[in-house]
């Protein structure tokens, strides 16, 4: 029999019958032999069998369907096969991602999607034609395979993969983030897709993937999962105990990362940031005595968010350490020497925001007077460190030399003395509408000038009248006379004038 009757034989047999699919499973497997059998088989028989092989899959185990996969790709891959065969070859992914496999369920359309991404980004090796099939046959296959599918897709966004081609592997990404965002977005197409498990498996996959991306990435996924129905009902909380699962806050990436996924977090949440805080001993390891940097900025702000979000039972073990460190720190022995303002403003905006929680713990320490000599003391130091600094930034913008820098160290001044003073009366600031220094956006102050006019821009004639203007010749015997007066004249005019203005324009 030939390939054509083979096939026709077996389609009247089988009919729409899965019993007898399965009975005759060795009839079905030589149909996938003669397939990608060139010489026995024409174009037009291939792909009328590749279609058969697409509609039936449904009846048949993972082994079956693992030879199936294992055509697909070899007619895919090969340049000996026709456009006709190669398209019906990737319609095959959509209709495997139907069949689970016993240890991993998603094998097959996260094979499927890996296939079809290939030949619709390789514009050298498929035309057109084939490469517009693999677009249609990719919705097809998020329909039949939508959580497989995203975690194709989060697995080519991450930026920690090897690869011999590092175009490729962005022109990948590129097509990964634009693909995700259509997911997202097409509310109408995919909603119903975006089930509560899936929602949580996405978070799985971003714990891992969100450590890799660039800053602008990271932001943009965090966007992403915000729009879930799963992490908006929580306040939130979902997208930060995942990224927490994790998360390592020893690293400036890890910091950062979390510094910005609570720029989202609603006030008054609760969170088990501040058990992650006591567990990683992060207070420990800011150096408060030590210059500020970026990691130990990161690390401040992560503390002050702890603070803020802390349960009434680890608020009670964080103040302990917040407070040990406001001893051990050394802020109030000499503050104006001290060249980490801002993770002193941070200590004790956690130290407040924890207060409320752990009342009594902030009231025995703010009794010891020793304690508020040293408060009092630290005021003093800091208003009078304030005026000096505003009054030496002033010089620097009326000569044009002042930096943001400078613009950052007031702001961070009048933030501590902010926090500071009521302490010393025994008293917590406002915290209602306080902004950290880190969180604002710093000015330089304005120098206002009054309006000035130097001598020196009026003629010298106008100024001094006759007294520069040579007397008439009145002829005879007297002209050089008159002469050696009026060259003398001149000359100690000109000196006059010179001893004026020696120091500069006189101001009226």
């Amino acid at each position: 029999m030939t390939a054509a009757e083979v096939f026709t034989s077996f389609v009247e047999l089988v009919k729409d019958d899965g019993a007898l699919h399965v009975a005759n499973v060795e009839t079905f497997n030589k149909l996938l032999q003669l397939s990608e059998d060139q010489a026995a088989v024409n174009v037009a028989v291939r792909v009328k069998i590749l279609n058969f092989v697409a509609q039936s899959i449904k009846y048949y185990d993972a082994k079956v369907a693992k030879a199936v996969a294992q055509l697909s790709v070899k007619i895919i891959a090969s340049d000996s096969f026709e456009d006709p065969a190669v398209i019906a070859a990737i319609k095959l992914f959509p209709a495997l991602a139907l069949i689970p496999t016993e240890n991993r369920p998603d094998y097959f359309a996260r094979e499927g999607a890996d296939v079809i991404i290939q030949v619709i980004l390789d514009e050298t090796a498929f035309s057109a034609p084939v490469r517009a099939v693999a677009k249609d046959a990719l919705q097809a296959l998020i329909l039949s395979g939508f959580k497989s599918v995203l975690t194709k897709l989060i697995h080519l966004i991450s930026d920690d993969r090897e690869a011999d081609e590092a175009e490729y592997v962005q022109k990948e990404r590129t097509f990964a983030w634009e693909t995700l965002l259509q997911l997202v977005k097409n509310k109408a197409a995919y909603g119903t897709q975006w089930t509560e498990e899936v929602q949580q498996h996405f978070l799985q996959c971003l714990a891992v993937v969100l450590h890799t991306v660039p800053k602008d990435e990271f932001a943009k996924l965090i966007e992403v999962a915000s729009s879930l129905s799963v992490v908006r009902d929580q306040q939130f909380l979902p997208l930060l105990d995942s990224y927490l699962g994790g998360a390592k806050l020893d690293g400036p990436r890890g910091l950062e990362g979390l510094s910005m996924i609570s720029a989202v977090i609603p006030r008054g949440a609760i969170t088990t940031l501040a058990e992650k805080v006591i567990k990683d001993q992060l207070v420990k390891k800011i150096d408060f005595k030590g210059e500020t940097t970026p990691l130990q900025l990161a690390q401040i702000q992560v503390l002050v968010f702890a603070a803020k979000t802390a349960s009434n039972e680890a608020a009670l073990a964080l103040m302990g350490e917040v407070l040990g460190a406001v001893m051990l720190s050394g802020i109030f022995e000499d503050a104006s020497t001290c060249q980490s303002l801002a993770l002193i403003e941070g200590l004790l905006l956690s130290m407040f925001y924890l207060s409320p929680k752990c009342g009594p713990m902030l009231l025995a320490a703010l009794s010891d007077p020793t304690l508020g000599e040293k408060l009092t003391k630290t005021t003093e130091e800091l208003t009078q460190l304030n005026k000096q600094v505003l009054f030496a930034v002033k010089k620097k913008v009326d000569a044009s030399t002042a930096t943001s820098d400078d613009a950052a160290t007031l702001t961070v001044l009048a933030n501590l003395e902010f926090l500071i003073a009521p302490l010393a009366k025994r008293q917590v600031p406002s915290l209602a509408a306080f902004v950290p220094s880190w969180e604002k956006t710093n000015k330089l102050p304005e120098i206002k000038r009054k309006a000035t006019r130097a001598d020196a821009d009026e003629p010298l004639c106008k100024k001094h009248g006759s007294e520069t203007a040579r007397k008439p010749n009145n002829g005879g015997n007297n002209n050089n006379s008159n002469n050696n007066k009026s060259n003398n004249g001149q000359k100690q005019q000109q000196n006059n004038s010179a001893k004026k203005y020696s120091n500069g324009p006189r101001r009226r």
